[in-house]
C-alpha cells in the first residue's frame, strides 16, 4: 500500500521567490547564458560594494574553484606545504591537492571550533626548526558554519612568518569581526553560493582580494587562460571556472535581501538556544568577543550520551538533523597527512550536530528532546 512520506524541514533550504524567477526569465529572454555577461559584471560590482572599498571580486562557478584559484595565483605547486584547518568540509584540502602541494592539518579551538592559533603556532615553529618554513606557502582558515575563526591571533602568526592567509568564508557571508566582513580579512577570501548557502545561486562562488594584479591573474585563469587575441591563444593551463549569467542574476537579486536572510538564520539559532537552555549538557557553537556569526547552520554539542544527532533525528522525524563535519585529518584519503594539535576537532565531531536553519525552519515550534 502506498503511503505518503513525511516532508522533512531541510537543513538549509534556500529562499527563492518571485524576484529570482523573474530575473531568470530575463536572462533566458536575452539568450546568452554564459559567463562575462552584464549579469556577471553586475553581480561582481554588487559584491564589491557589499564587501567594501578596495575589494576586487571575481564571480566563479563554485567555492572550490575559488580556493583552487587562490592557491594558483599565489604560485603554490608540487612540493609546497599548505596549513589547513581540519574541522571543515573537504574542499580546502582537495583544492590544495589540485596544485600538487601537501595539506597539513591544524586542530580547532574549543570556543569557535575553528583553527586553533596555538596549534597553528606549533606547526609553524616545527617547520621553522626543521628549516622547512620556506616550503609553507599558505594558511587556509575556515569559518565553519558561519562562525569566524580567531583572525586576530592567526593574522599575527601570518605576519610573523610572512605566510599568506586564504580565508575560507564559504559558509560565512555576513559574519563580521569589529564590523569588517568575513572574507575580507585574509590575503584572499572565498565565498560559496551553493544550493544550500545563505545566499544561493544554485551553485557558484567568489574570490575576494584587494590586490588588483592577483584579481586580474585569477580572472585570466578562470576563463581558460585565453590570451588577448582574435583567436584562441593559450600560453598557460587555464580552467573553466567563470560564473554563468543565470547564477549571477540570481546572486544580485538575493544580495538585495541579504540582511533579512542573515537575520532569519541568526534568530533561528537564538530560538534554539532559548529552547535548549534548560539542558546544560547541550551548548551552541561559540563566538569570540566582537565577532558576529552569520549562523549559516545552527550547530550544537551534546555532552550527554543519550542525546546525539541519531536520537534527535528519531525524536524529530520532520527535521533534517545531521552530524557536524568529520575532521579532514580523520578521512581515509588523508590518513597519512601530518596533523598538529590535540583532539578538540575530533571531540566536536563526536558530540556535534546541526539543526535546520534555512527556509521552513521558522515553522519549528519546538525541538523534541525527550529521550
Amino acid at each position: 500500500m502506498w503511503m505518503e512520506k513525511t516532508q522533512k524541514i531541510a537543513l538549509s533550504a534556500p529562499n527563492i521567490g518571485q524576484a529570482e524567477m523573474e530575473v531568470v526569465q530575463e536572462v533566458l529572454a536575452e539568450g546568452y547564458l554564459g559567463p562575462n555577461s552584464r549579469f556577471t559584471r553586475a553581480f561582481e560590482r554588487d559584491l564589491e560594494d557589499y564587501f567594501g572599498e578596495g575589494s576586487n571580486v571575481l564571480a566563479l562557478n563554485s567555492g572550490t574553484s575559488a580556493l583552487h584559484l587562490a592557491l594558483r595565483v599565489l604560485g603554490i605547486h608540487k612540493g609546497d606545504i599548505v596549513l589547513v584547518q581540519s574541522f571543515s568540509f573537504c574542499a580546502p584540502a582537495f583544492a590544495v591537492t589540485y596544485t600538487g602541494a601537501k595539506p597539513v592539518f591544524i586542530d580547532s579551538e574549543k570556543e569557535s571550533w575553528n583553527m586553533c592559533p596555538e596549534a597553528l603556532e606549533e606547526a609553524l615553529d616545527y617547520y621553522n626548526e626543521m628549516d622547512l618554513i620556506d616550503k609553507v606557502k599558505a594558511i587556509i582558515v575556515v569559518h565553519a558554519y558561519g562562525t569566524m575563526a580567531n583572525m586576530e591571533a592567526i593574522m599575527r602568526l601570518s605576519d610573523e612568518y610572512m605566510i599568506p592567509i586564504i580565508e575560507d568564508a564559504a559558509e560565512a557571508i555576513g559574519a563580521t569581526y569589529k564590523g569588517q566582513k568575513a572574507g575580507n580579512w585574509g590575503d584572499l577570501g572565498i565565498i560559496s553560493f551553493n544550493a544550500n548557502k545563505t545566499l544561493s545561486t544554485g551553485g557558484g562562488g567568489a574570490l575576494i582580494n584587494s590586490n588588483k594584479n592577483l584579481h586580474q591573474r585569477a580572472g585570466y585563469f578562470a576563463n581558460q587562460a585565453k590570451g588577448t587575441f582574435p583567436y584562441y591563444q593559450h600560453d598557460e593551463i587555464g580552467y573553466n571556472y567563470a560564473m554563468g549569467s543565470i547564477a549571477a542574476a540570481m546572486g544580485s537579486t538575493q544580495l538585495r535581501t541579504i540582511d533579512s536572510l542573515l537575520a532569519a538564520r541568526q534568530e533561528r539559532f537564538e530560538r534554539y538556544v532559548k529552547q535548549l537552555q534548560k539542558h546544560e549538557s547541550i551548548i551552541g557553537q561559540g563566538e569570540l568577543a566582537e565577532y558576529s556569526s552569520s549562523r549559516w547552520l545552527s550547530a550544537f554539542q551534546s555532552f550527554e550520551q543519550s542525546i546525539n544527532y541519531q536520537t534527535l533525528s528519531e525524536l524529530n522525524p520532520n527535521l533534517e538533523i545531521r552530524p557536524v563535519f568529520k575532521p579532514i585529518h580523520l578521512q581515509g584519503v588523508f590518513k597519512k597527512a601530518a596533523y598538529f594539535g590535540g583532539d578538540t576537532a575530533e571531540s566536536i565531531f563526536k558530540r556535534g550536530f546541526v539543526l535546520p536553519s534555512g527556509k521552513g525552519s521558522e515553522g519549528i515550534e519546538k525541538l523534541n528532546l525527550v529521550v
